[in-house]
């Protein structure tokens, strides 16, 4: 379901917002909870006791809720510039930007997903926000930057030893999370634009029992230029993974950068089956079109191709902002989503 914008929060503030704008991986996987750090194998064997009472919650009576979310790719670790990506590669300056969207301009925000952050941004992370906000981390995975893929996957550091490089997801409340892995055989087999071979990338889940809810993020990689047949029938593969991940349940968002522009912007888009699955946010500004306000800042911020999304249940009433301001600490602009289940 459809919802036109309205005006909240950071939109209320800043005059330059419109538009109400399988496998359960263990390892390079960190769960930050109350400002401890648990290895993802005792997180994962706490959480099999909590999925099943997540489970048993979604099927009894549930109030309408209503959650804000924010997916963001954060260019935490890329060297920075006077324009663009000016945090990079700093921790306390990613933390502390990351910081202040959720709790100052956002500050109802209950739900982010973050792309192209270190570990290290997200343990800073932790210690500013309240002690009611969980967060899980996972790292991307490749076969090296060399002329040749190395032929050993291998998580990828992050420069200025800040721990590894990925995603995280964070929810203010108890959640018990999972981290999925997209199949070996919808990996890209080739070199992305970065010069990285047969790059794994995941998604983490978490479900919230006492919202009844299921929350994904992920972040997918982008072809190295032009056309390329590996990563654009990887893109689609992962896309439907996603969906199996987030499920058809009454209360699902999910998002994140998909490095896919809308399919009314582009006839290769990937992302059309999260479309026909669920409703994404900038739909309550297109007339319900397949289509968005552009997330991408070039170099000079003028403003690309939406490739960053929040997809909810058909179910759902939802709507976003994205600001018009250049935001200089990423190449990526931020998607605020408001969503509204019903009661059921």
């Amino acid at each position: 379901m459809i919802q036109r914008k309205y005006r909240t929060g950071e939109a209320s503030r800043r005059a330059g917002l419109r538009r109400a704008r399988g496998v359960l991986a263990v390892g390079a996987a960190l769960a930050l909870a109350g400002g401890a750090v648990q290895t993802a194998a005792a997180q994962d064997a706490a959480s099999t006791g909590a999925k099943a009472g997540a489970d048993k919650a979604a099927s009894a009576a549930a109030a309408e809720l209503t959650l804000k979310t924010m997916t963001f790719n954060a260019c935490a670790n890329t060297a920075p510039t006077t324009n663009v990506c000016i945090n990079g590669q700093n921790t306390e300056k990613v933390a502390s930007d990351l910081a202040n969207r959720i709790q100052t301009l956002h500050p109802d925000t209950r739900v982010v997903f973050l792309q192209e952050v270190c570990y290290n941004d997200i343990v800073a992370l932790r210690k500013k926000v309240s002690s009611d906000w969980n967060f899980r981390f996972t790292g991307i995975k490749d076969e090296g930057s060399g002329s040749s893929p190395t032929g050993t996957v291998a998580p990828r550091a992050c420069a200025k030893s800040r721990g590894n490089f990925g995603i995280s997801i964070g929810v203010k409340a108890d959640a018990s999370f999972a981290v999925h892995y997209y199949p070996e055989d919808h990996v890209p087999h080739a070199r992305d634009k970065w010069k990285h071979w047969n790059v794994h990338q995941a998604a983490i889940c978490a479900d919230v029992a006492s919202w009844n809810t299921r929350v994904c993020g992920t972040h997918l990689t982008p072809a190295p230029g032009g056309s390329s047949a590996a990563f654009h029938d990887a893109q689609a593969a992962q896309v439907k993974d996603l969906i199996g991940y987030g499920g058809s349940g009454p209360r699902v968002i999910l998002g994140g950068d998909l490095n896919s522009a809308t399919p009314v912007a582009s006839k290769n888009s990937t992302v059309g089956p999260l479309y026909d699955a669920y409703t994404e946010c900038d739909q309550a500004n297109y007339g319900g079109a397949r289509d968005g306000e552009g997330t991408f800042q070039g170099t000079d911020g003028t403003r690309g191709s939406k490739l960053d999304y929040i997809f909810a249940s058909k179910d759902a009433t939802t709507s976003c902002y994205v600001t018009d301001a250049r935001v200089k600490s990423s190449d990526h602009v931020p998607v605020t989503a408001t969503t509204t289940f019903p009661a059921s």
